[in-house]
């Protein structure tokens, strides 16, 4: 997963807090959590003790909104795994989906129970921080639906991740986009109030901008689905400095090591120096190394290989073939693969857990 599916789902949570019927609530929840009238909050006399007050139950609300989010994203991805064997049937149909809510919010058509506005009755008192994490909690699941085309299609996304990890750093960088102004709102009250005068001109279009993003999120997960081989049987290298094309299929019929990498990723080349001594380890006990290079820049990738000693054999592939493994089209990414072409294993970088979780898979096939 890269920094641009982080940023877009920050950027969707920022979207989803100036959404014409969320904006108009953050006063009201403001008021609410805190137990204070905006004009006592305002006016108060202990002013500091105040606003510390309202910026701590704040905070508090987020963390309840956010873990709803947070497992919601874990959740999907977990659908999203069990659902691998029909990923790229399932990736296409969750990006028409997303921007179907597109279109929808942008108002090229309308859909009916979309704009049907959920509200939770609570009552006017003060609730402490406790009171305001459950609001933030019930918050999370009742807000108008004017955030849900914008959530579904991060938790559409979420869904075809390849980690649960990974669902939940989406859904976390979703919350922190929609927390982080409400903190803000929070702490400076006056400022927030004048900037919402301002920002009530803007709602149409907001609501394009909003759109716009779905739509950027729903065709990059159609893309994905499309520019990556439809199974790992299908997917095919290609000889370095020639045209041979040579089939994953080939490869079948003992254990294999494939190193993604690029000569652009600094990650795979800290990597490659220890991957390389773990190859002259245990290519001799039965077990296939590849290098897969995916750099595009052929004479980059040349230049960079010629500085390296390889024990094995190094082909040329895309970073999109990733998919084609229920993997996100990310480096750097070693996956590994029994006699019979499964995937057994796949780890993203050389931490030590993930060595040593390399490691003992290594030593079991090693020992068959």
């Amino acid at each position: 997963m890269g920094n641009i599916s982080i940023l877009t789902a920050f950027s969707a949570g920022l979207a989803s807090f100036v959404s014409p019927c969320v904006l108009p609530l953050i006063p009201a929840y403001l008021s609410f959590i805190s137990g204070l009238s905006l004009e006592q909050m305002q006016q108060a006399a202990n002013r500091k003790k105040v606003m510390l007050s309202v910026l701590f139950n704040t905070i508090v609300f987020c963390l309840g909104f956010s873990v709803v989010f947070v497992a919601l994203g874990a959740s999907a991805t977990f659908v999203g795994k069990f659902l691998q064997s029909h990923m790229k049937i399932f990736s296409i149909i969750a990006g028409g989906i997303i921007v179907i809510l597109a279109l929808h919010l942008i108002g090229i058509f309308r859909i009916k129970f979309l704009t049907f506005e959920k509200k939770i009755q609570v009552q006017e008192k003060r609730l402490g921080f406790i009171g305001s994490f459950f609001i933030g909690f019930a918050f999370a699941f009742g807000w108008t639906p004017c955030i849900g085309p914008i959530l579904a299609g991060i938790l559409g996304y979420a869904a075809t991740q390849n980690s649960m990890q990974a669902g939940i750093v989406l859904l976390s960088s979703y919350s922190a986009g929609l927390a982080i102004p409400f903190i803000l709102a929070g702490l400076s009250v006056n400022t927030f109030l004048s900037a919402f005068k301002k920002i009530k001109k803007y709602y149409r279009p907001i609501e394009i901008v909003c759109g716009l993003i779905l739509i950027f999120v729903g065709g990059l997960i159609v893309y994905q689905a499309f520019s990556g081989a439809s199974t790992m049987t299908e997917v095919t290298f290609t000889e370095m400095n020639s045209d041979v094309k040579v089939p994953l299929s080939s490869m079948t019929g003992k254990p294999v090591l494939l190193n993604f990498f690029a000569s652009w990723c600094e990650p795979c080349k800290r990597e490659l120096p220890e991957l390389i001594e773990i190859a002259k380890k245990y290519q001799d006990k039965g077990i296939l190394f590849v290098g897969i290079d995916v750099d595009e820049d052929m004479l980059a990738a040349i230049n960079y290989l010629s500085t390296i000693t390889f024990p094995y054999k190094i082909y040329h592939g895309r970073v999109c073939d990733l998919i084609a493994f229920q993997e996100r089209a990310a480096l750097p990414k070693n996956i590994l693969l029994d006699s019979k072409g499964r995937k057994i294993l796949s780890i993203s970088g050389f931490r030590e857990e993930q060595k040593i979780l390399l490691i003992n898979k290594l030593d079991r096939l090693a020992a068959k």
